[in-house]
């Protein structure tokens, strides 16, 4: 064991430790910009990269509305099946079509068309003087 000054400094050694290096004060923290530049590059990379946070938030956002969008058109889908059936087996489906889009009635039944009355006059007032 000896005293050995380094430095100007007095410091007990012994022999199975290793001299550290003391460093100057300019060099000792110049490790510090370098991690932080590679520390921000990371950081960067994870949130606004290819596949990194934000870009992974959107993809996951627009997954849900896809699978919404999915299950509308499923059930859109049922009701054009079950429409397609009832047109192919005839029937009630035709007749309502039939009467509802084109206003089609069959033979010897009597239809009434309602007609909206005006608030200043009434429907008849349209219809002319009766002579």
């Amino acid at each position: 064991m000896g005293w050995p000054e380094q430095s100007g400094e007095a410091r007990l050694t012994s022999p199975q430790e290793p001299r550290r290096r003391i460093l100057p004060t300019g060099r000792r923290f110049l490790w510090l910009p370098v991690a932080g530049g590679v520390a921000g590059v990371v950081a960067y990379t994870f949130v606004f990269g290819e596949s990194g946070y934000l870009r992974e938030r959107a993809l996951r956002r627009e997954l849900r509305s896809l699978r919404q969008e999915i299950h509308a058109l499923r059930e859109e889908a049922k009701e054009l099946h079950g429409v397609v059936r009832g047109l192919q087996e005839g029937g009630v489906e035709i007749e309502r079509i039939g009467r509802e889009q084109l206003g089609l009635v069959r033979p010897g039944e009597v239809t009434y068309r309602l007609v909206p009355i005006r608030p200043h006059g009434s429907a008849l007032d349209t219809l002319g003087p009766a002579g």
